[in-house]
């Protein structure tokens, strides 16, 4: 990446999305990408369950091992 030839291709690569970024966002535009609403509420659903999940093992862990103190 230090070298001339990675120092060329970084050049090349900030010219073509400076002088191309018109165009890119044209295309970006024009694509049919669909609401990320519901990836994300089925996300936060997943994590939520994983959540729980490590919180219960960390509980029955923590209870287990206090039981014979009290």
């Amino acid at each position: 990446m230090f070298s001339w030839t990675g120092l060329f291709m970084m050049i090349v690569c900030g010219a073509v999305l400076y002088y191309g970024w018109p165009v890119i966002e044209a295309i970006v535009i024009l694509l049919p990408i669909p609401d990320p609403k519901g990836c994300t509420e089925s996300i936060k659903g997943y994590a939520g369950s994983a959540w729980g999940f490590l919180m219960g093992l960390i509980g029955k862990g923590a209870n287990s091992s206090s039981e014979g103190y009290q």
